[in-house]
């Protein structure tokens, strides 16, 4: 049996996929191919169960990638795959599998849309809708591992995303950039937005907690990706000279897969709800998780210690990209000493 995985378009939700994947290969011992984005193939490689990965089309003309997927779709119906599993309820989403004459299409999806699936588990009794008005209901995970049963079906409570890390690989990136593992604890800092200005600590409560966790004996690595790099440079900024030795700016120098190798060295990560945050989580590091306009009970870190801190807000959580007020409040008032507690609460490595 072959079942077609359609979507997502961004990192934090691939990494969630991957229980997914997983989930379906335990229960149906199936071929899972994923039809997603070319710029996120390389994390798929540290998927244990996929079988293939295609190019999901994209270009700036609408009429240009219309008929770009129309034509992969009728490509993809020699495949036979039983099923299709859309994450994106939008028309050509859903259209693709209907072309490509996949006969069974499962997915949330709203009223209108409802017809072209073979059955639709948005009304669920077990959850509501993924938002009402701002407000999520359930894990995004839990929505995600349903898909994957007939309806009624127990999900399972401990399923989390797991990626594979290279020894080798990590080595290598060792020696390329000249940074020392193993020598003092770590702190790996993922400040970045995923391309919103709502996820927004700033620059200098970053750098004043970077300090003193410097000044404690830790060395401090920044990663995230290359659109971030821009934020990275302010937090370096921010340092005190006395900090500048132990921490180390790799955002935007590495891939993602090398950033996945490095990450997995971490004693600790602290990130805003970002990829990498989750990318952290999926590697089984000890997290602190900064949540903004995003709801932790929907999208909380996946990983076994970890700590939240967030701001009670009457506005949150509203899940929007820019701040409807202009404000950018979410964590702006959120002490650099609180989230240092945060990190104390952690597993604490041992060193001599």
């Amino acid at each position: 049996m072959k079942i077609l995985i359609i979507g997502p378009d961004n990192l934090t939700e691939l990494i969630l996929v991957e229980a997914l994947v997983a989930q379906l290969h335990k229960r149906h011992k199936c071929e899972v191919d994923l039809l997603i984005p070319e710029a996120l193939h390389p994390l798929v490689e540290r998927f244990p169960y996929i079988h293939e990965v295609h190019a999901l089309p994209q270009h700036s003309s609408a009429l240009a990638l219309f008929f770009a997927r129309l034509k992969l779709a009728i490509q993809f119906r020699k495949r036979g795959y039983y099923q299709a599993i859309i994450l994106q309820a939008q028309f050509d989403y859903v259209l693709f599998p209907l072309i490509a004459g996949i006969h069974r299409r499962t997915a949330y999806c709203s009223n209108n849309l409802r017809h072209f699936f073979h059955r639709s588990l948005t009304n669920d009794c077990r959850f509501g809708p993924l938002f009402i008005h701002g407000l999520s209901f359930g894990r995004q995970l839990d929505h995600l591992l349903s898909l994957a049963n007939e309806p009624g079906c127990v999900l399972p409570e401990k399923a989390r995303p797991q990626l594979i890390s290279h020894d080798a690989k990590r080595q290598a990136l060792l020696t390329k950039h000249q940074l020392l593992a193993g020598v003092k604890p770590l702190l790996v800092v993922c400040p970045g937005q995923d391309n919103t200005t709502s996820k927004y600590w700033p620059a200098e409560h970053f750098a004043e907690l970077i300090d003193k966790k410097i000044q404690s004996g830790w060395q401090v690595w920044l990663m995230g990706e290359a659109h971030d790099q821009a934020i990275g440079r302010d937090v370096v900024r921010c340092v005190g000279s006395e900090g500048s030795g132990t921490l180390t700016n790799l955002m935007g120098s590495l891939s993602l897969l090398e950033s996945l190798d490095l990450i997995t060295l971490a004693d600790a990560v602290l990130g805003l709800e970002n990829g990498f945050m989750h990318l952290a989580c999926a590697l089984k590091r000890p997290v602190v998780a900064l949540y903004g306009p995003g709801s932790p009970s929907f999208r909380p870190p996946l990983t076994k210690h970890f700590q939240v801190l967030t701001q009670g807000l009457a506005c949150k959580p509203c899940g929007e990209r820019s701040c409807p007020r202009e404000m950018r409040v979410c964590l702006n008032y959120l002490r650099p000493e609180l989230v240092l507690e945060a990190l104390e609460k952690l597993p604490q490595p041992l060193w001599e």
